[in-house]
């Protein structure tokens, strides 16, 4: 599959300029397929190197759906592990609810890939012209001339051009102008993320979780002999344990079943990161003439429906496609992207903040952890298709060809 791509748009409008705030995953898709029409495209990353390194990514069919819309669905493939199942495992190591792969693709369509953040990072930015991508370039607002817009960089430098998407994170200084500013609010809770040499079962091609006694923690291969995994626990705001984060999870995950304990321990601390979850209300606008916001700086999301990086990937795929269809009308593009994108994201950011099992215990969780642990090892296709509308390759395949 592929988008069918306006190869001769830069003979038809002359060398229309792009920049892009945010070397993150849907900032260097959108260059990619921005590329690809014949546009001159600019990447500003705020970091000096690679973005998204010591953590794996998993995408699910409606982002490998977008990636087949952009031509690169068939190299992320290639670089991750496929996987189509796993479960739930029990406190006591027993397997509990669980899917298998029949059902896994019969409901969504396709397997998921999990992938090395960084690898792939590095993997997009490869495919992108020479140059495009330019380190150490703090973007911090921008300013509309007429048909144009310029970028401030780091405070002291500036930057001309025909459009700008933000594609810069949850703190996004373009969506805070946009948007006249937004507050944040702690989710109560801070999620960890590691990437490991594979431990004790983690070769096989599975998602697996443990839910216990207010915490979580999942793990699953992401190809080439090494295991990503996360936990979330609740903490306070800016928690900074005593004796380090390695310690504080070691402690906090102590008696849980193999390999949580041995994934914890051979993580090195600098590879170890952690965020709090924070959630930031719905923004009313992600474009503002020639200016334009994707993935988390337009809908940030919490963890657990594994959306984040996959709606961004989406953003980007129909982007691409605003911009073909409107022959770089680039007010209108981004107008149809924002109605294309708005209602679906919303709905996303809602179910994602609702799925979640992390809280502080009490006793509900006592409930909960005694339901789970008495709960039989039954197959949940049911609960695999109602992810259908979000995660389905057809729903992806839809979000990034707008109407």
């Amino acid at each position: 599959m592929g988008h069918r791509y306006a190869l001769d748009l830069n003979m038809a409008n002359g060398a229309r300029r792009v920049a892009i705030s945010g070397a993150g995953i849907g900032g260097l898709a959108l260059a990619f397929g921005l590329q690809r029409q014949g546009l001159d495209v600019v990447v500003l990353e705020r970091q000096s190197g690679v973005r998204g390194g010591g953590a794996g990514i998993s995408l699910w069919p409606n982002a490998l759906a977008a990636l087949d819309e952009l031509d690169l669905g068939d190299i992320v493939r290639r670089l991750g592990q496929a996987i189509c199942d796993g479960g739930q495992r029990k406190f006591d190591g027993r397997l509990g609810p669980h899917f298998t792969a029949k059902s896994f693709v019969g409901s969504l369509g396709e397997g998921l890939v999990c992938v090395d953040r960084g690898e792939l990072v590095g993997a997009l930015s490869g495919l992108l012209v020479p140059g495009t991508v330019q380190a150490s370039r703090s973007v911090t607002g921008y300013e509309q001339r007429g048909a144009s817009v310029t970028l401030r960089i780091d405070g002291r430098d500036s930057l001309e051009v025909d459009a700008v998407v933000g594609a810069d994170g949850i703190h996004s200084p373009i969506a805070r102008q946009m948007n006249g500013g937004f507050q944040f609010a702690y989710s109560g809770y801070t999620a960890w993320r590691g990437l490991v040499e594979s431990a004790f079962e983690t070769d096989r091609a599975q998602m697996q979780a443990c839910l216990a006694g207010g915490h979580e923690f999942g793990w699953m291969p992401v190809g080439g002999g090494r295991t990503y995994w996360f936990a979330t626990a609740c903490l306070p705001e800016a928690y900074d344990p005593p004796r380090g984060d390695k310690v504080c999870l070691a402690e906090m995950f102590e008696g849980w079943p193999s390999p949580v304990t041995d994934l914890i321990n051979r993580t090195p601390v600098d590879r170890l990161v952690r965020n709090d979850i924070v959630d930031r209300a719905f923004l009313d606008r992600w474009h503002d003439g020639p200016v334009a916001i994707i993935g988390d700086a337009a809908h940030p999301m919490r963890p657990h429906l594994g959306q984040g990086g996959c709606q961004a990937i989406e953003d980007a795929a129909a982007l691409v496609s605003c911009f073909a269809d409107e022959s770089f009308d680039v007010v209108q593009a981004f107008a149809r992207y924002e109605r294309s994108r708005g209602r679906r994201a919303k709905r996303v950011v809602r179910l994602s903040k609702r799925s979640g099992f992390t809280r502080p215990r009490g006793p509900v969780t006592t409930m909960f952890d005694r339901f789970t642990s008495s709960a039989p090892s039954l197959a949940i296709g049911p609960a695999l298709r109602a992810l259908k509308p979000i995660a389905g390759y057809a729903a992806g395949s839809r979000a990034a060809r707008p109407k």
